[in-house]
């Protein structure tokens, strides 16, 4: 807008140095005069029209510009449409987890990682107070397991080998419920390294 104000208002300083020219050519005689105000006539228009054609110019680049944002904008809606469509679940993807039961597996064997330890970390409390409870004379001089099994449920059972000192092991079960937290569920005393870790 201002570059088109710009134009506009040379247009109109040229059109009154036209008509001056023209008022002073109509008062004047003779050939040479004419010649030299036609000249400066021919070269103010070429002037003018070199004006106009840039104004020309910048307006068509101007609309390729945002001829070329439109089709970039449109690109994104598109995209971020296909977006939200591939995170959608599919409805028959749905229907067949819903129909599925929720089923209780069998027992699997669990490398001990830190997950399995800061279980074991977080129920060592409830297992100290079950132990004194059941009048169990058991020293935790530590509380460090050695074997997990894991049993799929509403949640997961969890079956540790914890030793708690020299030579001295108890097997503990316990439920990682839905909500992240964790249950003391029940202890076998007096085990050994090699006993078995079954389910109980």
């Amino acid at each position: 807008p201002i570059f088109a104000l710009q134009v506009e208002k040379r247009q109109i300083e040229l059109e009154s140095q036209i008509k001056t020219y023209q008022s002073a050519l109509s008062k004047l005689q003779g050939e040479n005069w004419q010649k030299h105000f036609t000249k400066q006539l021919t070269s103010i228009k070429d002037q003018v029209g070199k004006m106009e054609q840039k104004l020309k110019d910048r307006k068509m680049e101007n609309k390729k510009l945002k001829e070329e944002r439109d089709s970039y904008q449109k690109q994104i809606e598109d995209l971020t449409v296909k977006l939200r469509e591939s995170q959608k679940p599919k409805k028959s993807e749905d229907k067949q987890a819903d129909k599925k039961p929720m089923v209780c597996g069998g027992q699997m064997n669990k490398e001990i990682d830190d997950n399995i330890r800061s279980i074991a970390e977080k129920i060592k409390p409830s297992v100290i107070e079950r132990a004194k409870k059941d009048n169990q004379n058991v020293k935790f001089d530590e509380f460090t397991p050695i074997q997990a099994k894991s049993q799929v449920v509403a949640g997961v059972n969890w079956f540790l080998k914890i030793k708690t000192g020299k030579d001295k092991y108890i097997n503990i079960k316990v439920w990682s419920k839905l909500d992240k937290t964790y249950e003391l569920s029940a202890i076998q005393y007096n085990k050994t390294e090699k006993d078995e870790l079954g389910y109980f």
